[in-house]
């Protein structure tokens, strides 16, 4: 029996290998590095060894695997305590609201907050914590009041707000905090027919949100989605089932004799997840695995719906590495190259990384080896996908640029406020913008109202929420943006443009938006165009092009004498730092003495 381990020759800097005979407890040897190759030596050195206990590292998986192939391998107690309890708390913590039901449910006479207190002693012992500072503070201010300070004075000596201190010395005893209410979301009627729908095997968060919306949902699109991609308790139940529970068993079949063969499916674009076309690649998946009669679980799919290939941060890819880390694949299918990544060089890291945790990755478009050929041939896919993704942009890109010289309403795909876009399939062959009555009215009357009796934006607001005129989605609340938006359209004077914005690549954030990914779907971000570089599209005109010219000015006007506060970065951490608790950021505010 041979213990293996990392061994630190220069902590932080150089570490070895420790070999440990875990009959007697002695070492055998200290190896110079950790790498596999000499493990693997030394294991082909004493072939004596029968059992090698390892923790989860790679190098040791592969050094063990190719040095030993006939040994068992297994962990040791330490490590799988260890590794299990840090990922059934992580688990756990997850399902905090779900244990608190099971609780109440089983056991009544138990509070779920002492069954909290159990599992998470370090928040329990901070709250303690935090309680016992809030009562050191009643009682000083109880002593300071019965010694006849004012509460002005109290405030000053204790640094308390005013009304803290007002509530402590009106308080015959120390005022506990209540248990925050816990409201139920806007998809919580709906629960239960999202999570039948996916176990009936709908993946397609696009068409999810049609469902429940035909059944009476008024929320967005983007917290099914949400939901859906990036809430893997959701999608599997709250009873820790699903990938949740595959990348925690994974720390304990590892060792297993049976192979555990994932696949992983990836679509690009929106229209490709609307039009279900990820589908056709998990059924050639399922196809091909039931072929080599290996049985493929639904947790075992790895599915990204929507998410590029130009990018690696995508959820399903994230939880896909993770397991491999943890040792808990043998063998990954997947349809070809290119769903792996776009990116020649994303492909080799990814295939560099499943190698070194002992995953065999097979294409069924063409069965790769390891020979000098089979690489050479699997490079050269790469660098055509990349090539063939360039391509289709280029040409994309050109193609709506002609679309936009020769004046075709195509290009633009969608229609503003007082327009109804008409497809080249309802207009016989010619995309146009048909004009909507009701709507135009409204356009007319708002370009009237800062053209001609030179109105800011905010009255134009306050008198169409005042007249109950109602926006495109039916409502009688309007936006400042959405009518700022409209005034400098030039489409409703006749000439819509194309080119307003432009792809680039994703620019550094100091921070992720609030309740988002730092890294989006899409690796890129869209940057405004100069005026007199867009190009004009005819269409028909709301507005006569005078009216227009007279509304930029008057906005510009408006500009000038709107009384804002100075923008900008003002303060050396602005935009840097954000609340722990929220999610906002911290901003600056100036204040007089």
């Amino acid at each position: 029996m041979l213990g293996v381990d990392e061994f630190a020759l220069h902590r932080g800097k150089k570490y070895g290998t420790i070999l440990i005979n875990l009959e007697d407890g002695t070492p055998v040897d200290l190896l110079p590095d950790h790498q596999a190759a000499t493990l693997k030596t030394w294991l082909k050195q004493h072939p004596e060894v029968q059992l090698i206990s390892r923790d989860r590292a790679g190098e040791f998986a592969r050094g063990a695997k190719e040095g030993a192939p006939e040994g068992l391998q297994t962990a040791d107690r330490f490590h799988v305590l260890r590794n299990l309890a840090e990922v059934v708390e992580k688990v756990l913590g997850k399902h905090r609201q779900a244990l608190k039901t099971i609780h109440v449910v089983t056991t009544p006479a138990l509070s779920p907050s002492s069954l909290l207190r159990h599992l998470r002693p370090d928040r329990e012992r901070r709250k303690q914590q935090a309680r016992a500072k809030l009562v050191e503070r009643y009682e000083a201010v109880q002593r300071l009041v019965k010694q006849g300070f004012s509460h002005r004075e109290i405030s000053r000596q204790l640094h308390l707000h005013r009304e803290s201190v007002i509530r402590y010395a009106r308080a015959e005893t120390f005022p506990e905090r209540g248990e925050r209410p816990t409201h139920p979301g806007i998809l919580a009627p709906y629960e239960t027919y999202l999570r039948a729908r996916w176990r009936e095997g709908e993946r397609n968060a696009v068409g999810l949100f049609r469902e429940v919306t035909a059944g009476g949902y008024t929320g967005s699109r983007m917290t099914i989605e949400r939901v859906c991609v990036k809430a893997p308790s959701f999608r599997f139940g709250s009873n820790l089932t699903g990938q949740r529970a595959f990348v925690l068993s994974a720390l304990l079949r590892r060792f297993e004799t049976t192979l555990h063969t994932p696949s992983y499916a990836r679509v690009s674009s929106e229209q490709q997840s609307e039009a279900k076309t990820i589908e056709s690649q998990l059924v050639d998946l399922r196809g091909q695995i039931a072929a080599r009669n290996v049985t493929l679980a639904c947790e075992q799919e790895f599915i990204d719906d929507g998410y590029s290939g130009a990018t690696l941060i995508r959820p399903a890819l994230e939880r896909l590495r993770d397991v491999a880390a943890a040792g808990g694949i043998d063998q990954l299918y997947v349809h070809c190259p290119d769903r792996l990544a776009r990116n020649y060089a994303h492909q080799v890291l990814l295939l560099e990384e499943f190698l070194r945790a002992g995953v065999e990755v097979i294409f069924f478009n063409r069965e790769v080896g390891q020979t000098p050929e089979d690489q050479l041939l699997l490079q050269v896919q790469g660098m055509i996908a990349e090539y063939e993704r360039a391509k289709i942009m280029e040409r994309s890109r050109r193609g709506k640029r002609h679309g936009a010289q020769v004046g075709k309403v195509s290009v633009l795909s969608c229609a503003p406020y007082g327009y109804r876009y008409v497809n080249k399939q309802d207009g016989a062959g010619e995309a146009r913008f048909e004009i909507l009555l009701e709507e135009a009215r409204v356009v007319r009357q708002v370009f009237s109202w800062v053209g001609r009796d030179r109105c800011t934006i905010g009255e134009v607001r306050r008198r169409l929420e005042a007249a109950r005129e109602h926006t495109r989605t039916g409502k009688t609340v309007w936006d400042r943006a959405t009518i700022g938006g409209m005034l400098n359209n030039p489409a409703y004077k006749g000439e819509a443009a194309f080119g307003k914005t432009v792809i680039e690549p994703l620019r550094p954030r100091l921070r992720a938006q609030r309740g988002r990914s730092l890294q989006p779907k899409r690796a890129s971000s869209h940057q405004d165009v100069p005026t007199e570089q867009w190009m004009h599209i005819p269409v028909p005109a709301l507005v006569d092009g005078t009216l227009f010219d007279a509304v930029q000015e008057q906005l510009q006007e408006n500009r000038k004498r709107a009384r804002v506060p100075q923008r900008g970065a003002r303060y050396l951490l602005q935009g840097l730092i954000v609340c722990r608790c929220c999610g906002y950021a911290y901003y600056g505010k100036g204040a007089t003495r």
